[in-house]
């Protein structure tokens, strides 16, 4: 697993802990499906390479937010 993969899969589950419908937000905001991001939740799937900067940075901003 790549350093970015593992960060990644770290932060979704920090955030889906703290925000239990977040799964959905995500689809959403980033134009995926639900099971896509449930598949990344999942590490049986990771998003593309030049997808995983944005959305590192979407879930530490939400994070720091406080949701």
């Amino acid at each position: 697993m790549e350093e970015v993969h593992k960060e990644l899969q770290d932060l979704l589950h920090s955030f889906l802990q703290n925000y239990p419908n977040g799964v959905r937000d995500l689809a959403h905001e980033f134009g995926v499906s639900f099971p896509t991001v449930q598949r990344w939740v999942g590490g049986k799937n990771f998003p593309h390479r030049a997808m995983c900067p944005p959305l590192i940075a979407y879930l530490k901003n939400k994070l720091s937010a406080g949701l």
